[in-house]
């Protein structure tokens, strides 16, 4: 009996790692790291789209939901809301939970000026594309951009102005 214990003991000692590298993989096969590589890219082609000067507003609108979404590394079925910070939230909790289903977001750390990783993403979010776009909205402009299509009118008008 305790010989067969010992012989069973290997046997799930050697399916841990197998589990540990797939729950690294996506339903589709790949590493989460070539998810996060492919949505960028998604993002750098967005960005080149978005710098056509005959969009309309909600045509720059949309795309730059869809920037959101590959920057955030979201689905639209994830996206039940426009609020940038609620699809901050849904994007860190989403990473976290492909990473380590034992952490939760409110167990995340703080940065030293004790800002959460919610508020720092929306603020990236706002530079990528700033920078991405060759503008530059003011401090009260980004703050006051609660939602995707805030952030797109401030932008859009920005790249009118020019």
């Amino acid at each position: 009996m305790a010989e067969r214990a010992e012989q069973a003991a290997p046997t799930k000692q050697a399916e841990q790692p197998k589990q540990a590298a797939q729950a690294d993989r996506t339903p589709e096969g790949t590493t989460l790291k070539q998810q996060l590589e492919a949505s960028d890219a998604r993002a750098a082609r967005i960005v080149e789209e978005l710098a056509d000067p005959s969009l309309s507003q909600a045509e720059f609108a949309d795309l730059v939901m869809e920037y959101v979404r590959s920057k955030f590394f979201l689905t639209p079925e994830e996206c039940v809301t426009d609020r940038i910070f609620d699809l901050a939230e849904a994007s860190i909790e989403k990473l976290l939970r492909v990473n380590d289903r034992s952490v939760k977001l409110a167990q995340g750390s703080n940065t030293c000026t004790n800002q959460s990783s919610t508020d720092i993403k929306k603020v990236l979010l706002s530079l990528s594309l700033q920078r991405a776009l060759g503008v530059r909205l003011t401090p009260e402009e980004s703050a006051e951009a609660e939602t995707v299509p805030q952030l797109a009118h401030a932008l859009y008008s920005h790249l009118e102005a020019r």
